[in-house]
């Protein structure tokens, strides 16, 4: 599990850093076009579906000026305007202005995907770290599974993860103490029922039980075969 959630992760970031430096330079590419041409709309006078593209016409200086843009969408009509922009010095030299929205698109898409794949990393490694130091107190016990529940608290690519809770009773404190997994991206439910899992191994440290890490390794391996 921790091996996919790092795969998601990586991907995440990679995906994302690259949609940010592909949309970045477009970005700044049309920011510096924009300062040196004159943003006007032409009106569609052809559409060539089958080869993705138009013809327009625009005016500058009552004079008519012609050429084709090599993009089209469903939103576009005969007799439509859209955006371009112009060499004051040379009106034959325009291109396509719509491409701003598809770059401010590619740049937040590119942000999440980051920000999506850091935490992921993140939250990974300060499992490991939390793990290692619980694990050094060498004290572990059995908790009885309470239940599987999604985790309504986290939401990622229209799903919600699910959380194990399980439960404890201290007999040297007579205390009842429960813990709750990490995230888990899959319903292990019928994993629990089908293997008849009652109980989990939880890292502790003994003198403090709400210092914790549930193992879900013995329950997860089932996934993996």
């Amino acid at each position: 599990m921790n091996k996919m959630v790092k795969s998601f992760g990586w991907l995440f970031l990679v995906v994302g850093f690259i949609m940010l430096v592909v949309g970045g330079i477009f970005y700044f590419n049309d920011m510096g076009l924009k300062d040196k041409y004159i943003k006007t709309d032409a009106k569609i006078i052809n559409i060539y579906k089958e080869k993705s593209s138009i013809d327009v016409e625009f005016y500058v200086e009552r004079k008519r000026y012609f050429g084709g843009i090599n993009y089209y969408n469903a939103s576009m009509k005969v007799e439509g305007k859209v955006p371009v922009y112009y060499n004051p010095k040379d009106p034959n030299d325009f291109y396509y202005g719509g491409f701003m929205l598809a770059n401010y698109i590619v740049l937040g898409v590119g942000g999440i995907l980051a920000i999506v794949g850091f935490v992921l990393l993140a939250a990974l490694s300060g499992n490991k770290k939390k793990y290692k130091k619980i694990k050094k107190y060498n004290c572990v016990i059995h908790a009885a599974i309470i239940k599987v529940r999604p985790n309504i608290d986290v939401y990622v690519k229209g799903k919600n993860p699910y959380v194990l809770e399980a439960s404890y009773l201290n007999h040297i404190d007579g205390r009842h103490y429960y813990f709750k997994s990490e995230n888990i991206w899959y319903d292990i439910s019928l994993i629990i029922q089908r293997a008849s899992i009652r109980t989990v191994p939880v890292y502790v440290n003994p003198k403090d039980f709400t210092e914790y890490y549930i193992d879900m390794e013995p329950i997860l391996k089932y996934i993996e075969e």
